[in-house]
């Protein structure tokens, strides 16, 4: 399909239009079983190591759902929370409560308005007790979270500025702070509007929060379920501090991983590469199969490390070379990538000890494959 972009490969979902996700989307089976089930009424909990698809098949269920509304009326909400490492300075946790539910408020509302079905903003005003009008609640919600963002700044007198945003303490707004308001408001909507139910979408779960808000997150995906309510969330494997949140009964967990010894995994990878590439460039990169393959197969299942690893092997999609190949190979995965992974302890400071534990594995595996 698709010709190279600016003679790059597209690495991540977010750099893509909604439009645009089926131009580089390569369905398998395990995708299409996730997919429907990230449809489904059942919540659940999308686990996968970076780069391995969990935004993707996020959007492409948003996307399907999104297509299908006007028959099974289930509207599809995707909230990222890939801001939430800017939270991490403010001390009371009551803060953090109030910037997911304003995060889900600004997108449920800015989705209901897209669909033309918010026609009476009485339905928002009726929970959302603040002095605005009801057609700034958007902007009232989209500063209120900014402001949280920028708080791990410090530049801010980030209390009297909350009150500025609403005109009152954030404790006096009961939908940022009591889930009875918000089930009450997606009861009313739903009802209102004919929904069937609202489908929760979160990217960036968890892997961006400490362990005390990853607890607050689990705590608000299991209380946000109810008829009109389903939240399914993408996750990082073995790094989710879950709390009282338990996975057997409150989840259901699907992962997403590829098996290199399926028969049709070196054909789903080269499609990932053919659907990014021209034909004249896919073309030479079929010819060098065998060393083509030993990139597929050293990605792992993991699309966006198989993208870059072929972006370097071809120095720039001109030809794989044999010795590019293992240069890549040795330099990319146990020097960068390495690297890389290390740094995240320092990102996410909670998981500092687990994320060098597993470096160290990675590297001494290396070393004995070397």
């Amino acid at each position: 399909m698709s010709n190279v972009l600016n003679d790059e490969f597209i690495y991540r979902t977010e750099d893509l239009k909604d439009s645009q996700l089926d131009e580089v989307f390569v369905e398998s089976k395990m995708d299409r079983e996730n997919i429907d089930f990230l449809k489904s009424r059942t919540p659940a909990l999308l686990v996968g190591s970076r780069g391995t698809g969990k935004t993707m098949l996020l959007k492409i269920a948003e996307k399907e759902l999104d297509s299908t509304f006007e028959d099974d009326r289930v509207l599809s909400i995707f909230v990222s929370f890939k801001k939430a490492i800017f939270l991490n300075t403010i001390e009371d946790i009551k803060y953090f409560r109030q910037w997911m539910l304003a995060k889900i408020s600004f997108k449920l509302k800015r989705k209901l308005e897209k669909k033309g079905l918010l026609t009476n903003n009485e339905l928002f005003g009726r929970y959302f007790n603040v002095d605005v009008s009801n057609q700034n609640l958007i902007d009232t919600l989209s500063q209120f979270t900014k402001l949280l963002e920028k708080a791990s700044k410090r530049t801010v007198d980030f209390n009297s500025e909350v009150s500025h945003i609403f005109g009152r303490e954030t404790e006096d707004i009961e939908l940022l702070n009591e889930l009875d308001y918000f089930h009450a408001l997606i009861e009313d909507l739903c009802e209102e509007l004919e929904i069937e139910r609202i489908v929760l979408l979160f990217d960036e779960a968890c892997h961006n929060f400490i362990p005390l808000q990853q607890r607050e997150f689990f705590t608000l995906f299991r209380d946000l379920r109810s008829a009109y309510i389903c939240c399914k969330a993408a996750v990082y494997p073995g790094i989710s501090s879950f709390g009282t949140f338990q996975q057997f009964h409150d989840a259901t967990v699907r992962k997403v991983e590829r098996d290199l010894l399926e028969d049709e995994y070196v054909d789903y990878m080269r499609d990932i590469i053919k659907k990014q590439t021209d034909a004249e460039v896919y073309e030479k990169f079929e010819k060098q199969g065998q060393l083509l393959d030993f990139l597929i197969y050293s990605a792992s299942g993991n699309p966006r490390l198989l993208l870059k690893s072929i972006y370097l092997a071809s120095n720039g999609f001109k030809k794989l070379t044999s010795s590019r190949v293992n240069e890549t190979i040795k330099s990319f995965y146990r020097s960068q990538i390495w690297n890389e992974h290390t740094k995240l302890g320092d990102i996410y400071s909670g998981h500092k000890n687990l994320i060098y534990k597993l470096n160290l594995s990675f590297t001494i595996e290396c070393t004995i494959d070397q």
